[in-house]
């Protein structure tokens, strides 16, 4: 089970998340214009799935003690 506090933790990344999702997919959008929802999806894969192998080498905000245990 997870605390409370570990579970606050990790509030600040789930925001940092969608926001940096949310820029590149509309940036993505005023350059090129609509794309297929798949090639969408994806894009949102790798963003979500590669946030935090690289917010734990940059090393610049601290990360919760479970992104500690996992590596």
């Amino acid at each position: 089970m997870v605390s409370k506090d570990e579970f606050l933790a990790y509030i600040p990344h789930y925001v940092a998340m969608v926001a940096i999702a949310l820029l590149v997919m509309t940036a993505l959008r005023e350059v090129i214009g609509e794309q297929h929802v798949l090639v969408e999806f994806v894009l949102i894969l790798v963003l979500i799935f590669g946030y935090r192998p690289v917010v734990t080498r940059l090393d610049f905000v601290p990360t919760p003690k479970l992104w500690d245990e996992l590596e």
